[in-house]
């Protein structure tokens, strides 16, 4: 049986993504349980984020006899920093990096940016377009369209959302810096295509999280593992009582 297999994970608890990427890579991860468990021997991944971004709905296929059940049992039980909830069955024709969409969200302190400047440069990028200044060279085609971008004022900050089918490598952290760098001052920020040398920072890869990949006329069925998820929701709790104890502090400072 050929599987779709669907997970998040913390970009901050890994070494990157790619096997062989530092000693505590996502698929070094994945494989390392895979082959222990007697899972799969192999895998291929729809994406491959950068280093230190995070997944909600990355998605990875491989070929297994075991029940899906058990699988998703095993690899949140043995794999830390991560969390797999969703699966479809597939033939072995199925090409997992061919998706119909994908969705990324990046978060970014509001915090002296005009949030209306930042929307309408974000918006400048929907389209199809060369994406050679907004992205790394590497061998594939620069020419990607941006279906939408929508950007959401939300407790401090914007929350970037950026839809297409397929994007190059650093596109987004490009756009995002590119737009950071123009809504934080008063230059009149120029049509991004018009540009012939790159002048913005690459916003950083912390705040970036690839949000969900979808593919045409595939549906997902859960396989919730509640015991993780639990963890999970303690770990988030944890960070919020933090955050209101720093933030106490801070208004005391500042008092």
């Amino acid at each position: 049986m050929y599987y779709l297999l669907k997970f998040g994970y913390d970009g901050r608890c890994f070494t990157g993504y790619q096997r062989g990427n530092g000693h505590r890579s996502v698929e070094d991860s994945i494989l390392e349980a895979m082959g222990k468990y007697g899972i799969s021997d192999s895998f291929s991944s729809a994406a491959r984020t950068d280093r230190g971004v995070s997944a909600a709905g990355n998605v990875i296929v491989f070929k297994s006899g075991m029940e899906i059940g058990k699988i998703t049992g095993i690899l949140n039980s043995q794999v830390r920093g991560m969390i797999f909830h969703s699966y479809a069955e597939v033939d072995r024709s199925f090409r997992v990096r061919f998706s119909s969409m994908k969705h990324y969200r990046y978060f970014l302190n509001s915090r002296g940016i005009d949030a209306a400047r930042f929307r309408r440069t974000m918006g400048m990028f929907s389209g199809t377009h060369d994406f050679s200044l907004f992205s790394r060279k590497d061998s594939r085609s620069p020419v990607r369209t941006v279906e939408s971008v929508s950007v959401i004022e939300r407790d401090g900050f914007l929350e970037v959302n950026i839809f297409g089918p397929n994007f190059v490598w650093n596109q987004i952290r490009y756009m995002v810096g590119f737009a950071r760098f123009y809504s934080a001052g008063s230059e009149e920020v120029p049509y991004p295509f018009d540009l012939q040398h790159r002048k913005w920072p690459l916003a950083a890869s912390d705040p970036l999280i690839l949000m969900n990949i979808d593919y045409k006329d595939l549906d997902f069925k859960r396989s919730i593992n509640k015991k993780k998820v639990g963890l999970w929701g303690r770990q988030l709790m944890d960070l919020r009582l933090h955050a209101a104890v720093l933030d106490s502090i801070i208004n005391i400072a500042y008092e």
